[in-house]
């Protein structure tokens, strides 16, 4: 066989070898475009799994990573920072679960995402994902997101679990949205539900819903959780297609339930519904001996078919079939805390209870009891000290029960005498009683403790942990501003309050005198010897 050569002038066949050479060198310089990945473990990843996109010194090739459609996928490597990411602008699903990831700003530009799937980091704030046409999916359950990114309207599924969300989430605008995850938060309202009507699933488990929406629009939903909620009423929903509805442990009642008792999806379609809490602050009362005490529950008041069981420290004490607890003669022994417990007779709802609030009650014995004729008190401040010798001299009329003991009682603070004789270490406007262990009497006058700081050398303490002098107390109300002799705050306090000598830096404040300015009004001087 014979091969023909084409043959060609030296001009020709110079211009084609020129053309090669400045290929070579083009392509050459592709393949020099390298960065490094600071992050070991994203780096191992890449290396590992994506060998191609990486040079002989573990850079990665920006070519080859935008050259890169489908999924980059690196779960579970502790990656911390995602640098070089920004590189991978043709990937369709970006799949980096299960790391210590903090900033995902780099994603940015990503915007042919279809999928993102960031569960199980350490993320505070994504970027806006608005310009993300192509995105349908976004994973970010249990991170520490304080609120929520800017999605595009044509995302589908939101999943954003267990994180920091309070508030108002808006999501009136994501009318394509066919699941929304959001448990474990803390968000009160969920803005535009109603006008999700693409939505499929929503669970919102665990945050502090209250507010009931009219959700019969949503003719697509079909599974709903909102148990742990603050809901009194229940939102209305559009029953032809839901399938399962956790409300479980909100405070609900019977009467909320009562719509559903002839559809054919209940109880079955509500599991997890026994147990609903209507509230759980305690009330007190305070009755004497011998008199009358009820207690009626504003609730399921047209409702004919409870039980209420009533209990007394945890123990049934009565049941009844109306909503009220009658005591007409009451005892000491009916001290104590009560609740509730409501069941309904319909087999519907059978297994549903509702726990109410505790109502604590408190009965004193019956008059007569002591009362306080006169007071004298005795008062000993020395000028320039943290201390008030009290004296109270007191003079009862009627019987006492057992020992008495003194009182003073200023916000929080409480102070006990057996004798009548107080040490205060705190200024303040306290309110004197008296009580011999049945009885408590009070005095209607306030006893007045201020400290005279006028004229006097700078109050001292040495913070050296001996033990000795470590803290001084600082009393008042509102906020101390603490200055040094330049005029430098290094130190502010919520009061009532001890100083340690530690700064706003937890560094050691050096020997020398500072300046505390309660307020606008009250300053004190203070001696720091180390």
């Amino acid at each position: 066989m014979k091969i023909k050569l084409n043959t060609y002038n030296k001009s020709s066949f110079k211009s084609i070898i020129i053309g090669l050479m400045l290929s070579a060198s083009c392509y050459s310089t592709t393949l020099s475009q390298t960065v490094p990945i600071p992050d070991g473990g994203f780096k191992s990843c890449l290396v590992n799994d994506y060998p191609a996109l990486i040079d002989g010194n573990e850079d990665l090739i920006i070519a080859q990573a935008e050259n890169l459609t489908g999924e980059l996928k690196c779960v579970n490597r502790g990656i911390i920072n995602i640098s070089g990411i920004e590189y991978f602008n043709n990937i369709s699903i970006l799949d980096l679960d299960n790391n210590d990831i903090v900033n995902v700003t780099g994603i940015a530009g990503l915007t042919n995402l279809q999928e993102i799937h960031l569960n199980s980091n350490e993320l505070e704030i994504v970027p806006s994902l608005s310009g993300f046409s192509s995105l349908m999916a976004f994973y970010a359950n249990y991170n520490q997101l304080d609120n929520a990114p800017i999605f595009p309207i044509s995302i589908k599924e939101i999943y954003l679990g267990n994180n920091s969300l309070s508030g108002t989430m808006d999501v009136s605008g994501l009318v394509e949205v066919s699941k929304l995850y959001v448990f474990e938060n803390d968000i009160q309202e969920l803005f535009g539900l109603q006008d999700l009507i693409a939505l499929e699933e929503l669970d919102a488990h665990t945050n502090e819903l209250k507010q009931s929406k009219d959700l019969t629009g949503l003719i697509k939903l079909k599974k709903v959780n909102l148990e742990e909620n603050e809901y009194e009423n229940l939102p209305d929903f559009n029953l032809s297609s839901l399938i399962k509805v956790h409300v479980g442990l909100n405070m609900l009642t019977f009467e909320d339930f009562q719509p559903f008792l002839t559809e054919p999806i209940f109880p079955d379609s509500f599991p997890n519904f026994t147990s609903q809490l209507s509230q759980e602050n305690t009330q007190l009362d305070t009755v004497i001996e011998s008199s009358s005490w009820s207690w009626v529950l504003g609730f399921d008041q047209k409702i004919t078919t409870n039980t209420y069981q009533w209990f007394l420290d945890g123990q049934l004490v009565y049941s009844t079939t109306v909503g009220e607890l009658l005591i007409n003669d009451v005892e000491l022994a009916d001290s104590g805390f009560y609740h509730c417990e409501v069941i309904n007779s319909n087999p519907k709802l059978a297994g549903m209870k509702i726990v109410t609030l505790k109502h604590q009650l408190l009965v004193t014995p019956k008059p007569p009891c002591f009362s306080i004729q006169d007071i004298e008190i005795v008062k000993d401040i020395p000028s320039c000290q943290t201390i008030a010798n009290i004296r109270l001299d007191v003079t009862l009329l009627g019987d006492t029960y057992g020992e008495i003991s003194y009182q003073l009682e200023s916000g929080q603070t409480n102070f006990v005498s057996t004798t009548g004789d107080f040490e205060l270490n705190r200024e303040g406007e306290y309110l004197i009683s008296v009580n011999d262990g049945v009885c408590d009497e009070s005095w209607l006058v306030p006893l007045i403790v201020k400290f005279d700081f006028d004229n006097c050398e700078p109050l001292s303490f040495s913070p050296n942990n001996d033990g000795i002098d470590d803290q001084i107390y600082i009393d008042g109300q509102g906020e101390a501003m603490i200055y040094d002799k330049s005029g430098q705050l290094i130190k502010s306090l919520n009061l009532p309050s001890y100083w340690d000598g530690l700064t706003n830096n937890k560094t050691q404040a050096i020997t020398g005198n500072y300046v505390i300015i309660i307020g606008d009004e009250k300053s004190i001087n203070i001696a720091l010897i180390r």
